[in-house]
């Protein structure tokens, strides 16, 4: 008998309300941390996560039975409220209510973990708008033939 191989690996990415810079590197460590942890005991595996000041990338592997946009809405709602009631800011914090998630081949999973892992050194060079503006020149409309 032959075991299911399913490989669902999906790239996703939020950003902070209105672009706001206020993932600083401390808050970073503790919320990569801290998310990690969280989404293993609700059966989401985060691969990688990385990111700047005013976005994150997690690269998560996906059970077929997980719906994403349930997925998604989850990690960013718990991931609000655990910032908000830890107090790390002075300010409310909150993500944008729209993310770009893609999925990523199994041949592209080492360059994608490598992508998310060096998301500093990729942001002293483009922004994160530039960023999204070569992802989204890039993106496939199922609408053009």
């Amino acid at each position: 008998m032959h075991d299911n191989r399913i490989y669902l690996f999906i790239h996703a990415i939020f950003e902070v309300k209105d672009g706001k810079p206020l993932l600083k590197p401390s808050l970073r460590a503790v919320y990569y941390a801290w998310i990690k942890k969280h989404a293993g005991e609700k059966a989401i595996r985060i691969l990688n996560i990385g990111g700047g000041t005013d976005h994150v990338h997690l690269l998560l592997q996906m059970h077929p039975a997980q719906n994403l946009l349930q997925l998604v809405k989850q990690l960013k709602e718990e991931s609000v409220k655990f910032i908000n009631e830890s107090k790390f800011l002075q300010e409310e914090f909150s993500w944008e209510q729209d993310y770009t998630a893609f999925t990523v081949s199994p041949s592209a999973y080492a360059q994608t973990m490598d992508y998310i892992s060096k998301q500093d050194e990729y942001h002293q060079q483009k922004s994160f708008l530039q960023e999204m503006e070569l992802i989204n020149k890039t993106r496939i409309n199922p609408d053009e033939s």
